[in-house]
């Protein structure tokens, strides 16, 4: 009986503890390191996280996103632990994911993981649908807890919209009310703003406001350092192998937008002078009118060579439709396109690759790079048909890939201890991007597409990268970026666009292109679409060609690519009759 009065009384005192301020979350000496790529993320990191917004800041490669896996139980630390506060008030540890829970822990991870096929209600609900009588789902008492969530948290999503369907935007809210159905303490969210515009991170930042006022715990990882000052109560920071000690902050409880640093200080970047020259690549009457893709209509822009054109994506929608549109993986586009002043509307994507036109999409994660294979297979994958790779019967070039896998690794600063047979899912998602960076600007392309390219890099990425870039600006060659960070576009471009509901609404050049006029839509009738001059040579103003055209010609090289071997040994019989004939003679 004793003893139970003793029990009961520490119980007490723990959860009076636990409402004066008690850790939510305890890293006891945690250290982290994977043996087999022999990489040390962690050691030795001692930290406490109470009932508030815990900010850890960290550049790309310095292991948040393990930190955040570690702390839902999907890995296990090499050394230490991490203790959680339980409902009875012990602490005790996330043995398996699946005792998220028992300690009502919700982790939202920085990749959208959801079946496109589903509906955004469809996806919240499943597996957590209120029942009526234990038997029959109660959709619409699910659908009233989802639609009060969105006004108590200012979340704005249609529900009946696919996953497949939504922006960038729309999936990490998604993510979000997803987690919040569950009804969870604590949220752990890794990189909650990455990819976001700066008007879009406005949204984010008042649902933040929400959750503090609801006494939520939260733990979120970001390399995005004004975003944790205006969210967080205490913040972090990943240094080397340690995580430095909290430093107190106070939130923004008002704020108009965020800015961010205009990052002239970033890089030294000359942009080149501006040329009316003939195009590398023009584009006229480019339009999409789909019922699930992003629409646009009558977009007309020319880059030219040596210069980096920009497309301001102020919706943040267009990034990955464009991109697939202009190289032709889209079928149902419109449009009309000049490379090195040659028609190539109807060229298919195998043949604009054969242009040396290359494209690196926003989602390069999932369609630019097999997660499970290593970088060597990545490479290759990526370089099948290349001579210096692979031989004309096909056989692969080991020892000529290997090598240029561990250059380009040393050349970008990717880690790769096993000399190109490293895993990329053992990258982070930063380090993935210049991998993916890396293996497309060793080709050299005369033009190349980059949507939102800079979006999971930090500074000193993106400083390698627009460095790599220069060098292919300087041989002539041409970058189009369709991008949401206007404070790239200013670093970069000398000419922008601005794409806004569904069509170029100014277009800015020169002194104009500044990251206060681009997120500014009160100022864009001063920038007419007029400001854009087009210089077209005789080549481009012949008669278009149709698809007829490009057929015919195609039909042509099949046949002569058929009868070949026939025309050859026609010739060679005809070359021997001619000799015996000057015998005779």
């Amino acid at each position: 009986m004793k003893q139970m009065m003793v029990k009961n009384q520490k119980n007490l005192n723990q959860i009076k503890s636990q409402q004066q301020g008690q850790p939510i979350i305890k890293l006891q000496n945690l250290t982290k390191s994977y043996d087999k790529i022999q990489k040390l993320l962690f050691y030795e990191v001692n930290l406490t996280i109470n009932n508030e917004i815990y900010a850890i800041i960290g550049p790309n490669g310095s292991g948040k996103t393990v930190l955040m896996r570690m702390l839902a139980g999907l890995e296990k630390s090499s050394k230490g632990e991490i203790l959680i506060l339980d409902a009875s008030g012990f602490y005790d540890k996330l043995k398996k994911p699946s005792n998220m829970r028992d300690f009502n822990i919700v982790y939202v991870s920085q990749d959208d993981d959801f079946d496109e096929n589903l509906t955004v209600k469809q996806t919240i609900i499943l597996g957590f649908e209120k029942s009526r009588a234990y038997f029959f789902t109660n959709l619409k008492e699910s659908e009233f807890k989802i639609t009060e969530l969105m006004e108590k948290y200012q979340i704005k999503l249609n529900l009946d919209k696919f996953v497949r369907d939504l922006s960038i935007e729309e999936k990490k809210k998604l993510a979000l009310l997803w987690a919040l159905f569950k009804q969870p303490k604590v949220l752990l969210l890794d990189e909650p703003t990455a990819g976001l515009s700066l008007h879009q991170k406005l949204d984010f930042w008042l649902t933040f406001k929400c959750l503090r006022e609801q006494k939520f715990t939260i733990v979120f990882t970001t390399k995005d350092q004004e975003f944790a000052t205006a969210v967080a109560d205490r913040i972090s920071w990943i240094k080397k192998v340690k995580i430095t000690n909290p430093k107190l902050n106070q939130p923004k409880n008002n704020i108009k937008s965020f800015r961010e640093n205009s990052r002239k200080d970033l890089i030294n970047y000359q942009k080149p002078k501006i040329k009316n020259e003939v195009p590398l690549l023009y584009v006229s009457n480019f339009s999409l009118n789909d019922d699930i893709l992003p629409s646009f209509f009558n977009l007309e822009f020319a880059v030219r060579p040596g210069e980096i054109y920009g497309i301001y994506d102020y919706e943040n929608l267009y990034g990955e439709v464009l991109t697939n549109s202009l190289v032709g993986l889209i079928k149902n586009v419109v449009r009309r396109i000049w490379f090195e002043e040659k028609e190539v509307t109807f060229y298919k994507p195998k043949k604009f690759a054969k242009l040396n036109i290359n494209s690196l999409p926003a989602q390069y994660d999932k369609n630019a790079v097999l997660k499970n294979d290593n970088l060597f297979m990545n490479f290759l994958l990526w370089n099948y048909n290349k001579k210096n790779y692979v031989t004309k019967t096909g056989v692969i070039k080991k020892f000529d890939v290997k090598n240029k896998v561990i250059d380009l690794t040393k050349k970008y600063k990717i880690p790769d201890s096993e000399a190109g047979l490293g895993i990329a899912n053992h990258l982070s998602k930063g380090e993935l991007q210049r991998f993916a960076f890396a293996r497309i600007l060793e080709d050299q392309p005369k033009l190349l597409v980059l949507a939102n390219p800079f979006a999971n890099l930090d500074d000193n990425s993106t400083k390698l990268i627009i460095k790599q870039l220069q060098k292919l600006l300087n041989k002539g060659n041409a970058v189009l970026i369709i991008d949401n960070d206007p404070f790239i576009l200013e670093l970069l471009c000398q000419r922008v666009a601005v794409l806004y509901h569904k069509e170029f609404v100014a277009k800015m050049v020169g002194n104009q292109v500044k990251a206060n006029h681009l997120i500014n839509s009160s100022v864009w009738a001063d920038y007419p679409l007029e400001n854009e001059t087009f210089i077209k040579s005789d080549k481009m103003h012949k008669f278009s060609e149709t698809k007829w055209f490009v057929w015919k010609h195609g039909i042509k090289r099949v046949l002569l690519f058929i009868f070949k071997p026939l025309i050859i040994v026609r010739k060679s019989i005809k070359k021997m009759i001619d000799k015996i004939k000057s015998r005779v003679v």
